[in-house]
């Protein structure tokens, strides 16, 4: 008989009751959703949407205009570039997404991972052997953070650095030309917990956007409304679609005068002014600063409708309470955060890059996510399930066979098959020293290779498994000696025959014996 008792988390009235009359949830969804700690607007937002807008902008990164600038100039100059991952799932997906990315950009792109009993993390060795291979570029993904002495090695020998890593920082940052880390203190991107794997996916995004007109492109979101016998102006500068300054100014017609307005002050910088119907906003403008001041507004309405059928005969205002983004917003409802978040949409579908195209790299973000144990929540969450999507639907060529191999081609795969079916046998392939096997799985596009490595990546774990049940008979009995020898507190093992490939997962054996 099971012993077992189920303990409900607490709810309180309060979040229950928000959550029932701002997102219209059942009395059991609210509840289900309160004792999971589902409660704020963010954490709601994410539960719900399943749009990439959502995302955050990977330019909250301090340093990631000076990673795509870089980049592109890597392109430009036709320089050789390699990628430093790590051995485990999260490493070896991140690193054939980027090295997928650059190939798509023609860049002279190679990777390294770790070999046989090679340590974690960029490696001195590695770095000489990148400059003797003429490598002026070098990202680490995974890893990194911690690799000062090879960054400093990397720098003198006139190769440039970045990295782009989860890990948490210690307490000297490496030299590196630029970090891109969730973790890293003094970082104001809203979300710690990306894996490796989201770092280089959010690395990619920003890489494409910036090859689009928008890139560094300032331009200026405005609104104009009537209130009591006063207009009420609006406006927010925009810069890779982040806001960078915004504005709100009550003004009466006839009163204030024109060169006393903040809001005209802030119009007044010469970039582009976009509006949704640009009539109607001028005549407020008209109003509150008379007909003598004419702004240059850009009407955005043809080009919203060509993408955005659900703009097509309805002013801000409608579809201000139609939106559902404005869920989540502070303070209510906002027309002109309805505008900026329709100009984010409008962009994604214009560039499908961003869109539609970024959604088929998350297979493998969903995958490396999942694997490395990250939290489930924010846009995780969102990027898991669109990654799931991809896998169940439509998998890259690359994986049909691993999947049909497993069982789970043309299935609806979850977290579940992925945690104990998709990952392991990538896994073993590092835990046995040769990662790069299941990571030229990942990236090759030639159908008689993908069979022949799937079958490798698949023999590799059952060698895997082999070697775990063999070293298992040959250490319960010092386990259960070493148990009883610390008073039941922990298990001390040491044993020529364990082999690094197969300690980890020892371990957890251990831990449910």
């Amino acid at each position: 008989m099971d012993d077992r008792v189920w303990v409900k988390e607490p709810v309180e009235s309060e979040a229950i009751k928000r959550l029932l009359e701002e997102y219209q949830f059942s009395t059991l969804q609210a509840t289900i959703l309160s004792r999971r700690g589902i409660t704020e607007a963010d954490d709601v937002k994410y539960f719900l949407e399943q749009e990439l807008s959502y995302l955050h902008n990977p330019f909250l990164f301090d340093e990631m205009e000076d990673v795509v600038d870089r980049i592109l100039d890597a392109v430009q100059e036709e320089e050789k570039v390699r990628i430093f991952g790590d051995r485990d799932v999260d490493g070896i997906t991140a690193t054939a997404l980027l090295v997928e990315e650059l190939r798509r950009l023609n860049v002279d792109v190679s990777y390294s991972l770790p070999t046989g009993d090679e340590p974690y993390g960029l490696l001195q060795s590695g770095v000489e052997q990148a400059a003797a291979d003429g490598v002026t570029l070098l990202i680490t993904v995974d890893c990194g953070i911690s690799n000062i002495e090879e960054i400093v090695l990397a720098n003198s020998l006139g190769i440039d650095v970045i990295v782009l890593d989860h890990h948490i920082e210690g307490e000297e940052l490496p030299p590196a030309l630029a970090i891109i880390n969730p973790k890293m203190s003094g970082s104001e991107y809203p979300f710690v917990h990306l894996a490796g794997v989201g770092v280089a996916a959010k690395t990619i995004w920003a890489l494409r956007f910036a090859r689009t007109d928008l890139y560094r492109q300032e331009l200026i979101l405005l609104h104009a409304q009537p209130g009591n016998d006063t207009v009420i102006i609006q406006a927010m500068k925009v810069n890779n679609l982040l806001v960078t300054d915004r504005i709100i100014e009550e003004i009466n017609p006839g009163i204030l005068k024109t060169e006393r307005s903040k809001a005209l002050a802030f119009l007044s910088c010469n970039v582009p002014i976009l509006v949704l119907d640009a009539a109607v906003e001028h005549a407020q403008l008209s109003k509150a600063f008379g007909k003598s001041v004419d702004i240059h507004l850009l009407d955005l309405r043809n080009e919203l409708e060509k993408v955005l059928p659900a703009v097509r005969n309805r002013g801000l205002f409608a579809l201000t309470q139609l939106s559902r983004a404005a869920r989540y917003v502070k303070g209510g409802r906002d027309e002109l955060t309805t505008l900026y978040s329709l100009f984010i949409a409008y962009v994604l579908k214009k560039h499908p890059a961003l869109d539609d195209e970024y959604e088929r790299l998350l297979d493998l973000v969903a995958i490396g996510t999942v694997a490395d144990l990250m939290e489930l929540k924010n846009e995780n969450l969102l990027m898991v399930r669109r990654g799931l999507k991809v896998l169940s639907t439509a998998p890259r060529p690359s994986l049909v066979p691993f999947l049909a191999s497993l069982g789970l081609l043309n299935r609806r795969i979850s977290s579940t098959e992925i945690s104990w079916r998709i990952a392991p046998p990538i896994n073993s392939t590092g835990r046995l020293g040769t990662p790069a096997v299941a990571l030229e799985m990942l990236l090759s596009t030639d159908p008689n290779e993908i069979e022949r490595l799937t079958s490798e990546v698949l023999a590799m774990n059952t060698e895997r498994k082999r070697l775990s049940d063999e070293i298992w008979n040959v250490v319960r009995g010092k386990a259960q000696e070493s148990f009883e020898r610390t008073g039941s507190k922990m298990v001390i093992l040491q044993d020529e025959q364990i082999e690094m490939g197969v300690a980890s997962s020892l371990a957890s054996r251990l831990v449910k014996a």
